[in-house]
């Protein structure tokens, strides 16, 4: 790290954004802004919604010659790289690990999910100042398929800051959780018992964080790509002429299903859930790659995928979800 400015330890997971925060805050007698300028070379917004941000090089750089950790490391285990690396182009990959990448990285339709909001869990709180004396930002708690805590069950919740009642988007006004103005306002937290699609969403999601195959050319590529429309092609009979109709037809169960199973809760906007043309299966046949992630999950349970380690042409007892 740069001479003059402290640095606390980089926590079990803890998103990297989210320790740049917190050690701006710990050095706030030398300007906070001006810290983080000093730590990666800029003065940048810590947002939720971008998983890859253009000053991470250089705060990787610093942190990899601190802690003695790689670069692949801090990349898979304290950013949301480790979860949306499985479905990004090889190249990308190549170019961020050899910091070549100059702009910003969003993922694909991260506006239509509940993810665009930096999110905790209360409970999380109190254990991780008991363990480490701060509490901080969990990468597990951002990614897209999680509704509650992995290691709690309490409900995820969103920050407030100040007036900001829609939550907070910049860690450089919310430091740590136990910064927001929605834990003071907390007498309890919230208890959500997740039903089995749900389950296995989220189950889905830590698979694809926790997984140690190869970085830049995971195990989980084509199931996160292709599965979707092999399984479909295989569950329908379709011909030239019935293509339309059985893919309406079998969209509209699609959405009966996620609304029954209450999988709407996993998007910012439930009530425009049948409006997101990316979600179609025509979408996920012809265009897999400009896909969400958490699309093709939510097709891969659809289309009986028992967890998505096992997707790869598991389709002798494939069953519709019900």
């Amino acid at each position: 790290m740069k001479q003059g400015i402290y640095s606390p330890d980089l926590l079990p997971e803890e998103h990297i954004y989210g320790f740049l925060a917190r050690t701006m805050f710990l050095n706030a007698a030398q300007e906070k802004y001006k810290a983080q300028a000093a730590l990666c070379a800029d003065n940048r917004a810590l947002l939720a919604s971008p998983i890859y941000q253009t000053f991470m090089p250089a705060l990787v750089t610093g942190l990899s010659e601190q802690f003695g950790l790689s670069t692949e490391t801090l990349y898979r285990k304290h950013s949301m790289l480790g979860f949306y690396r499985h479905a990004m182009d090889c190249g990308q990959l190549h170019q961020i690990m050899r910091n070549k990448v100059r702009k910003d990285i969003y993922p694909i339709g991260a506006m239509a999910l509940k993810t665009t909001k930096w999110r905790y869990c209360p409970v999380c709180i109190e254990a991780d100042q008991n363990i480490h004396g701060t509490d901080y930002w969990h990468v597990e708690h951002q990614l897209p398929t999680s509704l509650t805590c992995h290691l709690h069950g309490h409900v995820l919740l969103l920050p407030m800051s100040d007036n900001q009642a829609h939550g907070s988007n910049d860690l450089r006004k919310t430091p740590r959780p136990s910064h927001c103005a929605s834990v003071t306002a907390l007498k309890q937290p919230q208890e959500f018992e997740l039903n089995g699609a749900q389950v296995w969403l989220q189950q889905a999601g830590l698979e694809l964080f926790n997984d140690t195959s190869k970085f830049v050319d995971s195990k989980y590529k084509y199931a996160l790509t292709y599965e979707v429309p092999f399984r479909f092609t295989c569950l329908y009979k379709i011909t030239s002429t019935n293509n339309i109709f059985v893919c309406d037809e079998v969209q509209g169960q699609f959405l009966e299903w996620l609304l029954e199973h209450q999988l709407d809760m996993f998007f910012s906007k439930p009530l425009g859930i049948s409006e997101l043309k990316t979600l179609r299966i025509d979408r996920l046949k012809y265009s897999p790659l400009s896909s969400p992630i958490l699309y093709h999950l939510l097709w891969l349970r659809f289309l009986g995928a028992k967890n998505v380690g096992d997707a790869y042409r598991d389709v002798s007892s494939v069953y519709i979800a019900g």
